[in-house]
């Protein structure tokens, strides 16, 4: 079935006999009873409507997969790992500076910047074993 899409309101007739308001963005099927091929020819060369497809193709009915946004390698390491050790807490069990822990952390590829920043368990580990060599 073919159907047009109302680019302005306006009236219309259908069969002569009843009048209809055509409503700006709302789609009308043409030949089913919403609007007769004349009238959306007229509608379509005045420009109030554009021709919105000639034919209805059917599409196969499967289900619909929901798609997620995949996570990247941290933050599912984030999730699965909370940062519960901060900067500080590391250098004072090390007997550090907390500017030490930061540099080689960042030579880590860890994301800190200052004595408060958060640490997960693996990255206390990482940051140990950096100081133990």
């Amino acid at each position: 079935m073919a159907k047009i899409l109302m680019k302005q309101s306006k009236p219309g007739s259908m069969d002569g006999m009843t009048i209809n308001l055509y409503k700006k963005g709302i789609e009308y099927e043409i030949d089913d009873n919403e609007i007769n091929q004349s009238l959306a020819d007229a509608f379509i060369e005045a420009r109030w409507a554009v021709l919105v497809r000639t034919r209805i193709v059917p599409v196969p009915s499967e289900p619909k997969e929901e798609v997620v946004p995949s996570e990247t390698k941290e933050e599912k390491k984030e999730k699965a790992e909370p940062k519960n050790t901060r900067v500080y807490e590391v250098a004072g069990e090390l007997d550090v500076a907390w500017q030490d822990i930061v540099a080689l952390a960042k030579a880590l590829d860890i994301d800190v910047s200052k004595a408060q920043s958060g640490l997960t368990d693996t990255e206390v580990k990482k940051i140990k074993e950096g100081f133990a060599k």
